[in-house]
């Protein structure tokens, strides 16, 4: 019985089917066949004007649609880059792009299913049944004007199709769907976007905030100068703006957006505290768009997280969200610059720098070697277009030599220059520019840019008062007027000049090429040691009988002792050009004879590489934190500090041969 049925209900709906297709695409001309769009010759960036009017049937396209006509017009108003679809009726206004075009998408995308006669057509628009009225106007020499009106739906529900009329005589059923994008009411139309500027045209920021208490009023402006990246605080005062916090801001100011549109009356600004704003704000983009708003000290209800907000060139009322306003309520210091230069996407590519002393000026010149990538490829090494970084040079001008800068230092100091960070501004009254001026700067740099601009830092002794004045300078820049006081580690730079960059791993020696070791201790007395079949062995001397019984040489001793001589383990901590007279050796046990350790590299199988023979190790450097010690090579003379861990290593070596043999 069931199955029975259910077989009949199959074959009833097959039936009826067969008997809908048969009426509609085989009866006698009542159905056409689908014949393409309606509008084929109407390209889509063609319109120029819409119209939307509602008619007495509207509601049927759902419940939130529009109550009154809209009229857009697609056009560029001074000061816009670009044209955009704006209101004309009911107001003044942007209009939501994508909602606008998605009805014209519609339209033009409309395809002729069925033509109906004169005859037909009367069930389909009489009483309510005209829904919607859609007026569209094209541009170009052959502009033309449409109109479409949306009637009732077929009655057979199974088919989702609904009547249209075009231009008041053409009239024909298409797919349902086009009333899917007429379903908006009209804040729907409207753009949501409170500043439609983009933080890279955004020239000018002002912001003034009111104090309803003192009735007095307060405005910061930032300003980006045509064509520049970095921006200014041009009031109350003057300086370099932080880029990244004013391109954030821009950025969260360009996607704030309109929550609700409140009202249109002009004369409603007291009603919603407008009348007495706690903020205005101001945006100007580099092609003169500018985009004001007042903010009200009253909220849409207690508790709420909105402010209303009043268009001042339309005079137009919105509630947005107020997060943002935190950051537009901070004093205009929250928006300097945190590092005294910003760079961006610069790089920096030479750096001239000149320190004070009391025999007059240093001076030197770091720059990577412009031969580098020339000299790699021919060698074969790499190629022309190679991304590895090119090594820096140094060019000391007062020692009047050049030298290979340490890549480690180098890297440092550039970062360093790059985040060189504010303490403070410092306001230039009267006692500072007293102070400046009874000063030469301590050290000058000249920073140039692959952009060719260039930057010029001044640093002076910071005044006194200073926690740490050994580590804060006053810094200025020939850009602009500020004094600001930094922390940074140039002391080394101002102490030493030049010779602070120079390659800090100047051994060349490997271990596998090492051949034969003299090592004298602070006695005099000699060790000669040999290696024979990849052993060290000690080689007969007159310093010593040989070893002690029951003792012998201790490999990874001397592997330890003399890993730190290697390329890998040999690294200058700092130079000392101020201590290279004899006076100033003797003083840190450096002179032969006077020394700790003496370190005599006799004999290896790449000699030309080694990029010393002589070491000499000194007395420990008092009160450093490091322990290091004080050393000299034949190659430089110039004495420097080696780490701990080299002077341990071969401190080991020394007392290890000591103990093993007998004098």
């Amino acid at each position: 019985m069931g199955n029975n049925f259910k077989t009949t209900l199959i074959l009833l709906f097959i039936a009826v089917s067969l008997s809908v297709y048969a009426h509609y695409f085989e009866g006698e001309g009542d159905w056409e066949a689908p014949v393409g769009g309606v509008f084929t010759s109407i390209a889509r960036e063609q319109f120029v004007e819409l119209e939307l009017i509602p008619g007495p049937g509207v509601e049927r396209l759902g419940e939130s649609v529009i109550k009154t006509p809209l009229k857009f017009k697609y056009d560029k108003q001074p000061g816009e880059l670009v044209a955009s679809w704006k209101f004309v009726e009911p107001f003044k206004a942007m209009a939501f792009t994508p909602r606008v075009e998605g009805v014209l998408n519609a339209v033009i995308d409309m395809q002729r299913i069925q033509t109906l006669t004169e005859d037909e057509v009367a069930p389909y628009f009489e009483g309510d049944g005209l829904a919607m009225t859609v007026k569209f106007r094209t541009k170009g020499p052959n502009s033309i004007q449409h109109t479409v009106e949306i009637g009732r739906d077929n009655p057979d529900k199974v088919l989702k199709l609904t009547c249209v009329r075009i231009d008041g005589k053409d009239t024909f059923h298409i797919q349902s769907k086009i009333k899917n994008t007429l379903r908006a009411g009209t804040d729907m139309y409207r753009s949501r976007a409170l500043f439609p500027i983009t933080q890279a045209d955004a020239v000018n920021l002002s912001v003034t905030q009111y104090d309803s208490k003192t009735k007095s009023e307060e405005t910061f402006t930032l300003e980006r100068p045509q064509g520049k990246v970095n921006w200014s605080l041009t009031s109350p005062s003057t300086g370099v703006a932080d880029r990244v916090v004013v391109q954030k801001l821009l950025d969260e100011m360009n996607a704030w957006k309109i929550e609700e549109f409140v009202s249109e009356k002009a004369n409603d600004q007291e009603a919603y505290g407008l009348n007495q704003p706690r903020l205005k704000m101001r945006l100007e983009s580099r092609y003169g768009q500018v985009k004001e708003y007042l903010v009200s000290s009253k909220p849409p209800e207690e508790g709420s997280n909105r402010v209303y907000v009043l268009d001042t060139q339309l005079k137009y009322i919105y509630s947005v969200e107020s997060e943002l306003l935190e950051i537009l309520e901070k004093p205009p210091e929250y928006f300097r610059s945190r590092t005294v230069i910003q760079l961006g996407a610069s790089s920096i590519v030479k750096v001239e720098g000149t320190r004070s002393t009391f025999e007059g000026d240093r001076s030197f010149v770091l720059a990577p070697d412009p031969d580098f990538k020339k000299g790699r490829s021919n060698s074969g090494l790499t190629n022309a277009n190679s991304q590895e970084e090119a090594p820096w040079n140094v060019d000391d001008q007062h020692l009047k030599t050049k030298y290979t800068a340490d890549k480690v230092i180098i890297g440092l100091f550039l970062k360093n220059i790059k985040a060189l960070p504010v303490v403070r501004y410092v306001e230039k009254n009267a006692l500072v520019q007293e102070h400046l001026e009874s000063r030469s700067p301590l050290l000058k740099l000249s920073i140039g840019l692959d952009t060719k601009a260039q930057i010029d830092l001044s640093f002076y002794e910071a005044m006194a008062g200073t926690q740490s004045p050994e580590t804060h300078y006053l810094v200025t820049q020939s850009e602009n007027s500020e004094l600001a006081l930094v922390r940074t580690n140039f002391p080394l730079v101002l102490e030493n000049g030049g010779i602070f960059f120079r390659e800090r791993n100047i051994s060349g020696v490997d271990l596998s090429d090492l051949q034969q070791v003299d090592i004298m201790n602070d006695r005099g007395r000699v060790w000669t040691l040999m290696k024979t079949g990849g052993l060290w062995k000690l080689k007969e001397s007159n310093a010593y009988r040989g070893l002690k019984p029951g003792k012998s040489l201790n490999e990874q001793v001397i592997f330890r002792g003399l890993n730190g001589l290697s390329r890998n383990g040999f690294r200058v901590l700092e130079y000392l050009p101020q201590a290279a007279t004899k006076e100033d050796l003797r003083a840190l046990e450096l002179i032969p004879g006077r020394n700790r350790i003496q370190i005599d590299l006799v004999k290896g199988f790449n000699d030309d590489e080694w990029g010393f023979r002589k070491l000499i190790i000194g007395a420990r450097k008092e009160q450093s934190p490091l322990k290091e010690s004080y050393a000299l090579i034949n190659t430089i003379k110039m004495p420097f500090t080696i780490s701990q861990d080299i002077n341990d290593g071969l401190v080991e070596l020394v007392n290890h041969l000591t103990d093993i043999t007998e004098k």
